[in-house]
């Protein structure tokens, strides 16, 4: 009987979530290259990979992690620098606009990850496949958090989420992601800010 109540109490709590907008996909097993025991570890394995030709065009950007980040902040492509200081530029500026003003996060508040960790250039889809095991074993260092991913189309590919996850929140592998449009998409089109702020706001109600 206990059990039963318990099933009931959590079919509810998923009905509750599915009515704020979020779905579900089936749990995927992803292959891991690497294994590794703590935050120095994985940081050296990233910082001397060489597992693709993007190695030897920049160098490799750890990001940012703090244990207890409600929100882990993704993107594509590095925003850091390898001190841990965002990068000078107009893309990265609006992720900064939207962590200060949007979610009001103190810097411990918060992780900043990248999909990719080298060089910004055009993205292969092969590369994808390489940085997919660090980037899995860096959230892993985080106790809790959300993942709030600005990728748009590359990064329902590197989640391999259909098109209908798009702006949703996902619970994948123990944790809840949400894909939105990429740092430059919001960039070269400020219209997609107001579609954006939904998915913030969206993501909000269940921090």
């Amino acid at each position: 009987m206990a059990n039963r109540l318990a099933t009931l109490q959590k079919l509810k709590e998923l009905y509750t979530l599915k009515g704020l907008g979020e779905c579900y996909v089936e749990h995927q097993v992803l292959q891991s290259k690497i294994s590794c025991s703590n935050d120095i570890d994985i940081k050296n394995k990233i910082l001397h990979c060489k597992l693709c030709a993007r190695s030897k065009m920049g160098e490799a950007v750890f990001g940012n992690i703090q244990q207890n980040a409600k929100v882990i902040f993704a993107t594509l492509l590095p925003v850091m620098n390898s001190k841990g200081q965002f990068l000078p530029i107009r893309s990265v500026k609006i992720l900064q606009d939207i962590i200060k003003n949007v979610f009001c996060f103190a810097p411990s508040q918060y992780s900043v990850l990248s999909l990719l960790k080298c060089a910004d250039t055009p993205i292969k889809s092969e590369e994808f496949d390489c940085c997919k095991p660090y980037f899995f074993e860096q959230i892993n260092l985080s106790m809790q958090g959300v993942i709030l991913c600005f990728g748009g189309n590359e990064a329902l590919e590197f989640f391999e989420l259909n098109k209908n996850c798009f702006g949703k929140i996902i619970n994948f592998r123990g944790r809840r992601l949400l894909v939105t449009y990429s740092l430059g998409e919001l960039l070269k089109n400020p219209s997609l800010k107001k579609e954006a702020m939904r998915h913030f706001v969206l993501l909000k109600e269940v921090l």
